[in-house]
């Protein structure tokens, strides 16, 4: 009520009493609240008055108090306190849902616990077998699919299920429970086919839910012809999820399946089928058929407008199968037909302003990029981080980073906060753009950041790849020790270049610094021996650059000479048919591209030869390394 909202606490510290008649008639309480106000307020003491008002006008709200104890404690802290504040089957609702909300299992047993103590759930048919089925669908909300099954045995063997007509919204609770496990599903569904409970489409379309996860055509097809048997007709929502389950099992022939048997069975599309089927036809790049079915929708409606969902599924559709350009024009076509653009409708169309598979970016995809999202201001449409995420990318394609500066300046001054996807195509504008040091200030911030900010495995191979690309080796060498620190497994293919490409580097500058930092990242501890076993062809050709760069550093510094080094190849999971690989490809190296020279006399090729053969390693005579470190000097 309004006057609950006003209360008499804060206008008394507002406009101050001049007399109780004056703030009764000013905030127009009625007039028997009025009353009890003129006597309360003879009291001496505003504080009094006050505690009074707390405690007998406005009572608390059970179910206000329920989901603030539930929120703001913890899970053993407030279940203490609920039994104190629950007192039927409808508190125990609110605290359930509240529970399943914080993804609490102990919150959930709890509330069971305290259901049973209260012998709520002993009710016959009503409130008790509601609270069942809504405790089975919080344990399926929080995955414990042995709990659903051991509450629905209990409502069986106790007369709260039958499986007669009355419980097919039961039964349909129990099966969306279980629809995380698609085989304990299809289980359970034929058990209850054979004992002859009543099932609906709503049944099947839980079966159908289950399939799509997975992109499982065969189950799908299954339910299909138990549909035929139990003579049930598919809906709107059995269509569009068949369609969606053909289209994520790449099964485009069981998309146009779908729409044929439509046609059989006299099913008029609703407009979330039609937008289904424009989103399958752009994943299997049929744009063609996606043409010929938004000509047919537009020719059944006539002169009657096109809904906005409509016209974002075709958009999606042709931003998937490559034909941006389209994607703009319906862009053009909504707002020409006195359609207001969603913010979902911008961000497709900022989509299609990115460059396309294998093309490079146009100075023009910028420039519409930058004029959508004018329009967006000037319309003031809530933008959000998918809005910033393609502007980001668009900038780093057109390698802008200093337009990628001030939209995130923009971005701040909308209040919109920054996730690891955002922070990355962020980057990866500026490292583009050659505005490194911005890059770098931005990665040591989510580093430090807060835990929604930390970088991702894709946040270290992006900016590692950008970094290298553009011969910014130092740089990457830091984001890669910044990976290893994090516990990311270097087993990227990205990571292996970027170890020889600073090795190269290292080697070729002479960068005595750079050397001991890629020495830590090969894990080299001696200039006499080298252990390549379990690394790949690129961490052993930097192993092997990096040591002889160490070499070359200490002899032209002390001038002094050489011993032998030792290259152990080993066989492991990088050989062929129990041969060294690694031996041959690093010979070749030393032989073609360090121009050693293993084979100048004969005994030292027959010396070398049975070393890798047998042994799997490379032995390079000290002779060998003086000669080639005075031709390297000079």
């Amino acid at each position: 009520m309004s006057f609950i909202a006003a209360r008499p606490r804060h206008a008394a510290r507002t406009c101050g009493f001049r007399s109780t008649r004056q703030c009764s008639a000013q905030h127009h309480y009625p007039s028997g609240i009025n009353r009890t106000i003129d006597t309360w307020v003879t009291h001496s003491r505003l504080e009094r008055y006050n505690a009074v008002l707390d405690d007998s006008i406005f009572p608390s709200d059970t179910s206000s108090r329920i989901r603030e104890t539930v929120r703001s404690k913890k899970s053993e802290q407030a279940l203490a306190q609920l039994g104190d504040l629950i007192h039927d089957a409808g508190d125990l609702r609110i605290a359930l849902d509240e529970f399943v909300s914080k993804r609490s299992v102990k919150g959930v047993r709890g509330v069971e616990s305290l259901a049973r103590k209260m012998d709520v759930l002993g009710c016959d048919r009503g409130s008790g077998v509601d609270l069942w089925f809504a405790l089975i669908a919080a344990y399926g909300r929080l995955g414990r699919l042995n709990s659903v099954s051991r509450c629905f045995k209990f409502a069986r063997t106790t007369g709260r299920w039958f499986g007669g007509e009355k419980d097919v919204i039961y039964t349909n609770q129990f099966l969306h429970a279980l629809h995380s496990d698609t085989q304990r599903l299809f289980v359970r569904f034929r058990q209850f086919m054979q004992e002859g409970a009543v099932l609906d489409t709503g049944s099947f379309n839980v079966l159908l839910k289950s399939c799509m996860k997975e992109g499982d055509t065969r189950r799908a097809k299954m339910v299909l012809s138990w549909m035929s048997e139990q003579r049930q007709q598919p809906d709107g929502i059995s269509y569009s999820t068949l369609i969606k389950i053909f289209s994520y099992g790449n099964n485009f022939d069981g998309v146009l399946y779908v729409m044929d048997l439509m046609d059989i069975n006299g099913f008029t599309p609703t407009d979330e089928v039609l937008s289904n089927l424009l989103v399958a036809c752009g994943s299997a790049c049929q744009h063609d058929t996606a043409l010929m079915i938004w000509r047919d929708i537009k020719r059944a409606r006539g002169n009657e407008p096109m809904p906005l969902p409509l016209y974002e599924s075709m958009m999606i559709s042709c931003n998937q199968a490559s034909h941006g350009e389209r994607s703009l024009e319906l862009l053009d076509e909504m707002k020409e037909h006195g359609l207001v653009p969603t913010v979902k409708a911008y961000n497709l169309a900022l989509s299609a302003c990115r460059a396309q598979p294998g093309k490079r970016s146009r100075p023009i995809d910028l420039i519409n990029a930058i004029n959508i999202f004018s329009e967006m201001k000037v319309k003031n449409v809530c933008l959000d981080q998918f809005t910033y995420g393609q502007l980001f990318e668009i900038s780093a394609d057109a390698e802008q980073g200093q337009i990628a500066s001030w939209l995130h300046k923009s971005m701040v001054l909308d209040n919109i906060r920054p996730n690891v996807i955002i922070s990355t195509s962020l980057m990866k504008a500026y490292i583009r753009g050659g505005m490194v040091d911005e890059a770098m200030s931005l990665f040591r911030k989510m580093i430090w950041g807060p835990a929604t900010l930390k970088p991702t495995g894709a946040t270290y191979r992006t900016l590692a790849k950008e970094l290298r690309e553009r011969c910014h080796v130092p740089e990457a060498l830091q984001i890669y020790t910044a990976m290893r620190k994090a516990k990311f497994a270097p087993n990227n293919i990205e990571f292996q270049k970027l170890i020889s490409a600073a090795a190269e580097t290292a080697f070729s500058s002479g960068d005595a610094h750079l050397q001991q930092e890629v020495a830590q990242l090969c894990r080299i501890s001696s200039l006499s021996t080298i252990d390549l076993h379990g690394t790949s062809r690129y961490e052993a050709r930097a192993a092997v650059l990096c040591v002889l760069g160490m070499i070359v550093t200490e002899y032209r510094q002390r001038n002094k000479a050489p011993g032998p080094l030792t290259i152990i190849v080993g066989r492991g999971g990088h050989s062929e048919d129990n041969k060294p690989v690694l031996g041959s490809v690093v010979r070749s190296m030393l032989v073609d591209l360090l121009r050693f020279n293993l084979d100048d006399t004969e005994d030292e090729a027959e010396e070398l030869q049975p070393i890798l053969r047998k042994e799997g390693r490379i032995v390079i005579p000290s002779t060998v390394l003086l000669e080639w470190l005075q031709g390297h000097k000079g």
